[in-house]
């Protein structure tokens, strides 16, 4: 009896496995099932997307003390790292409307899921561009306020502090949409199977 091999099962097996090797129980799964494969990319072989790693580098900016004197290439450097998720943000966001359109044809009752992740996709993009333009006026500000910085690094901390946030919610918003696309191919739907 040949064991059934789920998504799943496949990245598990993805994460750990040497880069680029084929696994003949994957390529069954493909062959016997490819219209459930079309949209997910085996691109778990690469070592990090590139928004994975924009947000990594990003958050560890964010998370850097600020040195009192170096308040303006501390909001500089933040920028550098908000305009880098902000550039790898928009392909991934074309990515879930891919993966939206198939969760809806493969179980309906989702829809209501599927329109929350798009309605969050939207503020994600939106907070994106608020982040990235409020980088620059803390930085303008740090230039100018720099013999005494007080007033400007609590508000780099403050927007330091949304922006974490903001990196938290984009990842977050990358687990749920695997999780439903996951639960949308492999939902018991009961007689239906």
């Amino acid at each position: 009896m040949q064991k059934k091999i789920t998504v799943s099962a496949i990245n598990s097996v993805a994460s750990w496995a040497p880069k680029r090797t084929i696994w003949p129980a994957v390529c069954d799964f493909r062959r016997k099932q490819p219209w459930r494969m079309r949209t997910l990319t085996m691109n778990t072989a690469e070592t990090k997307s590139e928004l994975h790693q924009a947000l990594e580098d990003f958050e560890s900016q964010l998370e850097t003390p600020i040195v009192p004197g170096e308040l303006p290439e501390w909001c500089k450097s933040a920028k550098k790292g908000c305009a880098a998720v902000h550039a790898a943000l928009p392909p991934k966001l074309k990515d879930h409307e891919i993966i939206y359109k198939q969760i809806s044809r493969e179980d309906p009752s989702l829809q209501p899921r599927v329109e929350s992740m798009q309605a969050e996709d939207e503020r994600l993009s939106a907070e994106a561009e608020f982040l990235d333009d409020q980088f620059v006026l803390t930085a303008a500000a740090a230039e100018i306020v720099e013999p005494n910085e007080q007033p400007a690094e609590s508000l780099a901390q403050e927007l330091a502090d949304r922006a974490i946030q903001y990196v938290i919610a984009v990842r977050k918003q990358e687990h749920a949409v695997r999780t439903w696309y996951i639960e949308a191919l492999e939902r018991d739907r009961g007689d239906k199977d």
